[in-house]
């Protein structure tokens, strides 16, 4: 998820610092590779971090609010000057005690902006900075209360050899009862009020959160392996085991590969619409937009559309997730909608929540054609 729209003003606050996106989709829609210049929304910083390692020639992340640029530069120090254990502990997926410590080595590295950001904020460096945002901790707190509540029955849906077994247990034991009124509770929309999000306004009066949350978990028990999937783990347990499974880009073998690649990395500071305003919105051939209609009314997500079509070289591809908001795109030519591709990511993607809008360029005329 990501806030490109919502706010006018910027505001110092973490809304997302966990991957529950699965870029895999992403890498997919917009074929990355070695001469891409690849354009991504940066909230976590961990989706950017997921696609720079598939090898693009630039990545450049941007986000309106300075709070999430300032958790992605961090990340990235840590990602450049650890080794991938102290890594994961100084951020939380580990256990660590010398995070402080840590931090201090690592300051010196962080643009003014983002050490000013994170000297003020000793508590959440102390504690890890991978569950500091406004999801994650709602993440943590449903975790702990399932873990209260329905321990036996998640250790079970978690255990389960395949999706088959899993599947069985989701319809004996959350398929109905205390479960879905859980969910109606804590996915409602006074809920998202409490916890400050600025995306439920835009939330169609007819869609209610937790029914849509509900029917996407039920699909998901059908097709997806709960146990293997890190964002089963966030959503069901608020955490990343320490085992695994971990994003992509936590793995042994890709964490050693990104720190090679953090060169082509730029982080910034930025809104989307300013962005597409720039001369330089033309450089970019790979888009990664997250759901950024979460946080967008409908005339704002057209005239973003129509300006990546006006902005967009040949050849070049666009992936947004979309999440309560479904709005699709007119108007775009010379992009052109693919709505098969859209279909097959939104059932192979395994971050269940999200569906598709996929939309490429005509790639540019062969020469002397």
């Amino acid at each position: 998820m990501t806030a490109q729209s919502a706010p006018r003003a910027p505001v110092p606050r973490i809304f997302f610092s966990a991957e529950l996106e699965d870029t895999a989709s992403e890498a997919n829609a917009l074929a990355i590779g070695p001469s891409t210049n690849l354009l991504c929304l940066t909230a976590s910083g961990s989706r950017v971090l997921e696609l720079l390692v598939e090898g693009p020639r630039r990545a450049l992340a941007i986000d309106w609010n300075p709070a999430q640029t300032a958790l992605a530069e961090l990340k990235v120090a840590g990602i450049r000057d650890l080794d991938r254990e102290p890594y994961l502990g100084f951020i939380g997926v580990l256990a660590a005690a010398d995070r402080l410590k840590t931090y201090g080595r690592l300051r010196g590295s962080l643009s003014a902006a983002a050490r000013a950001y994170w000297d003020a904020r000793p508590k959440v460096v102390a504690s890890g900075i991978q569950y500091c945002g406004v999801y994650e901790r709602c993440f943590r707190l449903c975790g702990a209360l399932g873990g209260m509540l329905m321990k036996r029955d998640r250790e079970r849906l978690f255990s389960a050899p395949d999706v088959a077994a899993q599947l069985r247990v989701w319809r004996e034991r959350w398929a109905r009862g205390g479960f879905r009124l859980f969910m109606r509770l804590v996915a409602s929309r006074s809920a998202w009020r409490i916890a400050g999000d600025p995306g439920v306004k835009f939330i169609p009066p007819g869609v209610s959160p937790a029914k849509y949350f509900l029917e996407r978990l039920d699909r998901a028990a059908a097709s997806v392996l709960f146990r293997d999937c890190p964002a089963a783990w966030l959503l069901f347990f608020g955490r990343y085991p320490a085992e695994g499974p971990l994003p992509r880009h936590m793995q042994p073998n890709e964490f050693e590969r990104l720190k090679a690649l953090l060169p082509r990395l730029e982080l910034r500071t930025i809104g989307l619409e300013a962005f597409l305003a720039s001369p330089e919105a033309s450089r970019f051939d790979a888009w990664s937009l997250s759901d950024f209609s979460s946080y967008a009314t409908h005339a704002q997500h057209a005239a973003i559309w129509r300006q990546l079509a006006r902005v967009l070289p040949p050849g070049a591809a666009v992936c947004e997730r979309r999440f309560l908001v479904k709005f699709e795109p007119e108007g775009i030519a010379p992009l052109k909608l693919d709505r098969a591709l859209a279909a097959a990511l939104d059932a192979a993607d395994r971050s269940f929540v999200y569906d598709f809008n996929v939309a490429r360029s005509a790639p540019a005329p062969a020469a002397g054609a």
